[in-house]
């Protein structure tokens, strides 16, 4: 593909590794914000209460997406590409 962006994660910003004493780059970095997680883990638990338990599968996949595009490998994020229909389907 001649596309610039193919690969790249636009939900995820830009990993470049965490500095360490020294000038090294950290091999595996986690850039998240606790209370960004933990609001989505309410907003999570009122809509699986409304919903009776159904919405727990695209609430997981949300929090999957989240963890793993605020997680980098030597500067190289992770991407979770599975679907809440797809957990409710594997049930």
């Amino acid at each position: 593909m001649t596309d610039d962006t193919y690969g790249v994660n636009p939900h995820a910003p830009d990993a470049t590794g965490r500095p360490r004493p020294g000038g090294q780059t950290a091999a595996i970095a986690y850039d998240g914000q606790a209370g960004k997680l933990f609001g989505m883990g309410a907003k999570i638990a009122i809509l699986s209460l409304l919903t009776l338990g159904f919405y727990r599968f695209w609430g997981k996949t949300q929090i999957r997406r989240y963890l793993a595009s605020r997680i980098s490998l030597l500067g190289d994020r992770f991407e979770y590409t599975g679907t809440g229909k797809e957990l409710y389907l594997a049930l």
